[in-house]
């Protein structure tokens, strides 16, 4: 893992701080000259701001950020025609309450970001958009096999294009790659319920809520809207309130899982396991459901009645059948294609279908099609069968599975042209690149996760020209000035011109996609079940792989924002690490900041050791992103020069089409130096930017949590009292219930720590003074476990007791 490089001058040349001063001033003045230009075209301002600019107040617009091919509803600041902050849009369904996400707030960065491309490119020389159009159209005989890779795309208007350019050429193949890939998902509706569809969680309805390997608060496109429900139903303003109790069943430490009223800790892998070990403990309880939801499921709960469960799955069961109707089981997209049929089946049975659960028509252009993947496009390619192959936005060279090898491939197309921010390992492969505008510099559309049409509009004039993705392929379909606003009303133009500013204003048409009636197919759910009885286990050490929580799959490599923010879970900054438990880490005899060889899949790299507290043992997490060598590169952007160098470690060399989330048979091995002459390259210990090592709050009442039970008893618990602080450790702690203080040790670490945690819902409030118990001085037994990666941690010695 390499050491992220600040952009610098060249300490050869001598500047002194004052000329280096007189260049920044320069720079910045020219920079703002160019980003105070307005947009092309007129924008409408958000309806609750006035019309007039009146100097030195900002105006607020509403726009829309596309990622994975959902939109999400922003509201956008600008300060005299200058983007500076956004935010989520609380009308937007996808941004409900006004939440927004840290991709949201880093993407002013990504607007302003000085390493952006500026020109087009033809090889090594500059070009022009006239000589591109020309060599395209060239190349777009009626005769040839033109290939396009898109990311996946609900926009209309995209989606106009590439049926102007299948209508003009016949023989055109489209692809659509994302490598967050949730095929799993849709191909498990069409088995369960005969048709394609993608599910909707409500969690404002739920009363239990099951997630195994699903981080439904982080990583799911509703994620926004997801968490808002879910704070919403879980907030207590009084005695008669309840709230809605969440278990999570994981391998590695996320954010949902951080805030479960339950959690078990296991191995990806296992999750069919334990969902077969839920559906076993309904079967024994079916005397409890209702007689309509079991028929047609006899032979299924008969077959699994007799496995054995954990106390924990026991539990789970038991207050999902408490609460059949208001209940919900989620999974992870990882999963395998059986355990989310098994899942349907769950919430079938308990009557969650339609009520906390629904589906909707897939929102993502030829979602479940063969067009979905790279597999095809490397067999067109192996078969010299590309003319022209046309790539907007992905970087499949970085990001594709090991195995396709899709860099050795990409030459055998005979032209080959990329679109994007920035240039990059795929860009480089490409004789042509077209620099990219960012959001905030276009028009467009796109469909929100439960089908509501959004709209995009810009708010500055392009900083540095290019074109974007409809543009380019309003150009491959013949249009030689292709303008994405123009092309936008046009695609428009039935709509009202009232309507149509009055979507402007707000930045989306009312209305989404109607629920899908569905019903589960028995026969699917038995073989489901059959074919996860019949597995076989993950043997030996087991890699998983997950996208970052900051970079993602690597599209946010290059915001330095989000490479300096902490990881939200182990606070690191500034790369990643080989995630493993204390106990993991001490069977293999490695210590924190080792360099290891991991190997998984016949390829190996070079990266950190981080133990991690509450993961599950014999269990290696890498996440994805990092280590893009696009940015390795040194370009002139006036009077500077900008030197970036990748950062953290690469993981896509450990990732197969066959096996892309979670790999068996690893192996972790401490990093031996290499022969000379690379042995002064080569690191085995490497320092780890973690922000924050010390969880232990010293008995300081920083954060106060309690029961729901505790909670009704004494409402105003977390009222100021004259308990001392900090307590003693050398008092000894009363049993819990008990009156007096209670006694906080810190103590080591240890995966010892109960896996799961008491049948309990809690309550989180801060405080400015007091102690974690009530204030009668009783210990309710429930304390504040911090889960990270420092080397000790308090608890209530009343807790661990129990």
């Amino acid at each position: 893992m390499e050491e992220h490089k600040l952009k610098v001058l060249d300490p050869e040349e001598g500047v002194s701080r004052r000329s280096f001063l007189e260049l920044l001033g320069a720079g910045l003045v020219a920079g703002g000259i160019a980003a105070c230009e307005p947009p092309r075209g007129e924008i409408l301002p958000y309806s609750r701001q006035p019309r007039e600019v009146t100097p030195g107040k900002p105006q607020v617009y509403a726009t829309s950020i596309v990622e994975r091919g959902y939109a999400s509803g922003l509201l956008a600041t600008s300060w005299s025609g200058r983007p500076t902050k956004l935010d989520g849009n609380p009308e937007h369904p996808a941004t409900l309450g006004g939440g927004s996400s840290i991709h949201h707030q880093a993407a002013v960065f990504g607007l302003y970001d000085p390493t952006r491309a500026r020109t087009i490119r033809r090889g090594k020389q500059s070009g022009s958009w006239t000589s591109f159009f020309t060599e395209l159209q060239e190349s777009l005989a009626p005769d040839s096999r033109p290939h396009f890779l898109l990311e996946p795309t609900s926009s209309p208007l995209s989606i106009e294009q590439i049926r102007r350019i299948r209508k003009r050429l016949p023989s055109a193949t489209f692809h659509f790659y994302d490598p967050v890939d949730h095929s799993a998902e849709l191909a498990a509706a069409r088995r369960a319920f005969g048709k394609l569809a993608i599910q909707r969680l409500h969690l404002d309805r739920a009363q239990v809520i099951a997630a195994f390997d699903a981080d439904f608060l982080m990583d799911r496109p509703f994620h926004i809207r997801y968490a808002y429900e879910y704070a919403t139903h879980r907030r207590v303003r009084s005695t008669s309130d309840g709230m809605s109790r969440l278990y999570v069943a994981e391998g590695e430490v996320t954010v949902t899982g951080a805030i479960a009223d339950h959690r078990i800790r296991t191995r990806p892998s296992r999750i069919p396991d334990l969902l077969l070990d839920l559906l076993g403990a309904i079967a024994r309880g079916r005397a409890r459901l209702a007689p309509e939801r079991v028929a047609g499921h006899g032979d299924l709960l008969a077959g699994v009645k007799d496995r054995a469960s954990s106390p924990w799955i026991d539990v789970l069961a038991d207050d999902l059948l408490a609460h059949q109707g208001a209940g919900l089981v989620a999974i992870g997209p990882r999963q395998p294609e059986e355990a989310h049929v098994l899942v349907h089946a769950l919430n079938a049975i308990l009557g969650n279908l339609g009520q906390t659960v629904t589906f909707t028509d897939p929102v993502l252009f030829e979602a479940g099609t063969e067009s979905h993947g790279l597999a095809p496009l490397a067999e067109s390619l192996q078969r010299g069968e590309v003319d022209a192959l046309m790539i907007l936005g992905v970087d499949p060279v970085y990001t594709a599975p090991a195995d396709l090898e899709l860099e050795s491939l990409l030459p055998k197309a005979k032209l080959r042209i990329y679109s994007g921010l920035h240039e990059n390992t795929t860009s480089r492969a490409c004789e042509w690149f077209i620099p990219a505008v960012h959001f905030l510099e276009q028009w467009g559309d796109a469909r929100a996760y439960d089908g509501t049409l959004s709209l995009i509009q810009p708010l500055i004039r392009p900083l540095y020209g290019g074109h974007s993705a409809s543009e380019i392929l309003a150009a491959a379909a013949g249009d030689p000035a292709p303008d994405d606003r123009s092309m936008l009303r046009y695609r428009y133009v039935k709509v009202a011109e009232d309507t149509w500013e009055r979507a402007l204003r707000h930045g989306f048409f009312s209305g989404a996609l109607p629920p899908l009636g569905v019903r589960l197919n028995p026969d699917a759910a038995r073989a489901a079940v059959g074919a996860l009885v019949q597995r076989s286990p993950v043997l030996g050490l087991e890699l998983s792989l997950r996208p970052d929580p900051k970079l993602g799959a690597g599209e946010h490599g290059s915001n330095d924002w989000l490479i300096e923010l902490p990881d939200p879970i182990t606070r690191l900054a500034w790369g990643n690490a080989a995630a493993m438990s204390l106990a993991t880490a001490s069977k293999l005899g490695l210590r924190e900041t080792q360099v290891i060889e991991l190997a998984a899949a016949g390829r190996s790299i070079r990266i950190p050791v981080l133990p991690v507290m509450g993961m599950a043992d014999d269990l290696v997490s890498v996440n994805l992103g990092w280590g893009n060598g696009a940015h390795p590169r040194e370009e002139e952007h006036g009077l500077f020069s900008a030197k970036v160098a990748p950062v953290g470690v690469n993981a896509f060399p450990l990732r197969t089409n066959q096996a892309p989330w979670i790999v068996g048979g690893a192996t972790a091995q401490k990093a031996a130096r290499k022969a000379f002459p690379y042995a002064a390259a080569e690191r085995v210990e490497e320092s780890l930017a973690i922000t924050q090592t010390n969880l232990d709050m010293q008995d300081r009442p920083i954060l106060l949590t309690n029961t729901l039970e505790g909670f009704r008893a004494v409402p105003d618990f977390v009222s100021p009292t004259t308990t001392p602080s900090p307590i003693s450790t050398a008092n000894p702690g009363p049993t819990p219930g008990s009156s007096g203080a209670c006694r906080s040790t810190s103590r080591p670490a240890s995966d010892a720590t109960p896996a799961w945690w008491p049948a309990r819902r809690r309550t989180t409030r801060p405080r400015s003074a007091g102690s974690t118990h009530s204030r009668a001085g009783r210990c309710t037994g429930s304390a504040s476990i911090a889960i990270g990666s420092a080397r000790a941690t308090t608890t209530c010695a009343c807790f661990r007791s129990r």
